[in-house]
């Protein structure tokens, strides 16, 4: 029987990321030289980017019979993955694997019994030569899968992680392999880098004189002036940080013990030292009010206005999500019962009904579920308004940042509010714009929002 991976973890054509290392440790293990990812085969101009229509090209192309066929499955791609699993069973052998799987196996195989899986140690199968060895690229993601030990009430990435020997990453390891290899520049992917202060140094002592530039996450708390020191000196290009909220009150339901003053403070510091820095934040948590979210976006407010005091000396980029229910998440399980099918984000990522079917298994997709003020799309539109404001607007109108009574008083946040809800033919306009991942109206964009943002200060 042939054999081959099918990579269905990002299924936007016009993106072109590395693929995930738990693919290249089962190519290895396996000796499988075939790897296909969809997005790759479709048309990069095509106007079809739903998933399903993705997949759906990607079946025309590629009619499949008599294969083993492995694939991977992450936490975004599980509704994928059975779409695909469903189309391709009759005519060969469908094999799940991935780390996430580690987790979510038993509840797969009670609804699809003729599913296979492979189920493997991916932190006892970790071989950086090997990995190093197959990419193809100055570039590379890397995962040592050591995992997560905060338990962050929204989040179910440590679950796959339970039964794994320690969360201590080889640093010396990984430099050793790395200076060894023509590699310039590294993202080490895993849910987190960095525990704590002595990690960093460790990490610094054995890169020694390498000259690789690397991105990692670090938890905000965690970061002082000589973490930010150590940093810069091993030549760190950009940090992820999960502050999450402005709101102490919601922090504190997500175990995130972050001082608003020292996080501003670090930042600051991180910025004059020239590290890139992504923010993320969550909006939309089912305890959050009115001046839970506007805290959050004074906190974002504030934190433009360092980059702008500091003359962009290195970019602060927002992310901002959702509040989404993971399965097996403390948050799933106490919302649990008042989830409902989030029919705005799937009729937004698929076409065909029958992905419906897919969904009444709640309790394996309840991140394709929300609370019900989460699911008539006003939230996702908010998300987007804020996303382009923070991370483009604010780059080509600077005076915006001077105006401080518009966040004290939440005129911004009702602005927002009003036309995530209202959602006109222009911020329809601006929206898609925004979410098409075509360059080239950054000029029309601006001029839409700048009219209604005028109109309502004048």
């Amino acid at each position: 029987m042939k054999t081959l991976i099918i990579d269905i973890d990002d299924l936007n054509p016009n993106n072109r990321e590395q693929m995930d290392c738990e693919i290249f440790i089962l190519k290895d293990k396996f000796n499988i030289d075939n790897v296909i990812r969809v997005s790759d085969t479709v048309n990069e101009y095509c106007d079809s980017f739903k998933n399903d229509e993705v997949l759906d090209e990607f079946f025309i192309k590629y009619v499949l019979v008599g294969y083993e066929i492995y694939v991977h499955i992450t936490y975004r791609n599980v509704l994928d993955a059975i779409y695909f699993y469903l189309n391709y069973k009759t005519h060969n052998k469908i094999v799940f694997f991935g780390n996430y799987l580690n987790y979510i196996y038993p509840n797969l195989i009670k609804k699809y019994d003729d599913l296979d899986y492979a189920i493997l140690n991916f932190q006892e199968e970790f071989d950086c030569k090997k990995i190093i060895s197959q990419v193809n690229s100055r570039e590379l993601s890397l995962n040592t899968f050591n995992g997560c030990p905060y338990k962050c009430e929204y989040c179910s990435l440590n679950i796959p992680y339970i039964d794994y020997k320690n969360y201590d990453v080889n640093y010396k390891e990984i430099n050793e392999c790395l200076g060894a290899s023509n590699i310039e520049s590294v993202f080490f992917s895993n849910e987190l880098f960095f525990k704590n202060e002595n990690d960093v140094e460790e990490f610094i002592e054995t890169k020694n004189k390498l000259n690789y530039e690397f991105s990692c996450s670090l938890r905000a708390e965690l970061l002082n002036k000589e973490i930010i020191n150590l940093l810069r000196k091993g030549n760190c290009k950009s940090i992820f940080l999960g502050i999450e909220s402005g709101s102490p009150r919601i922090r504190k339901y997500y175990r995130k013990q972050i001082n608003a003053k020292e996080l501003l403070h670090n930042i600051d510091y991180l910025i004059k030292n020239e590290i890139n820095i992504i923010c993320s934040f969550i909006i939309s948590d089912p305890r959050e009010l009115e001046c839970d979210l506007n805290k959050t976006i004074e906190l974002m407010w504030d934190i433009k206005n360092i980059e702008k005091n500091n003359k962009y000396n290195a970019l602060i980029i927002y992310e901002i999500n959702k509040i989404q229910f993971f399965p097996g998440s403390e948050l799933t399980k106490k919302y649990y019962n008042s989830l409902q099918s989030d029919n705005y984000t799937i009729d937004t990522k698929y076409a065909n009904n029958n992905v419906y079917d897919i969904l009444k298994n709640k309790y394996l997709l309840t991140n394709y579920y929300n609370i019900k003020k989460n699911i008539d799309g006003s939230i996702d539109r908010l998300r987007n308004l804020l996303e382009y404001l923070f991370n483009t607007y604010v780059y080509i109108d600077k005076r915006i940042l001077d105006d401080k009574i518009i966040i004290k008083n939440h005129y911004l946040l009702k602005f927002l509010v009003k036309l995530s809800k209202e959602n006109n033919e222009q911020v329809k306009k601006l929206l898609d714009l925004h979410e098409s991942y075509v360059y080239g109206y950054e000029e029309e964009k601006y001029n839409i929002f700048s009219s209604l943002y005028y109109d309502l200060i004048e």
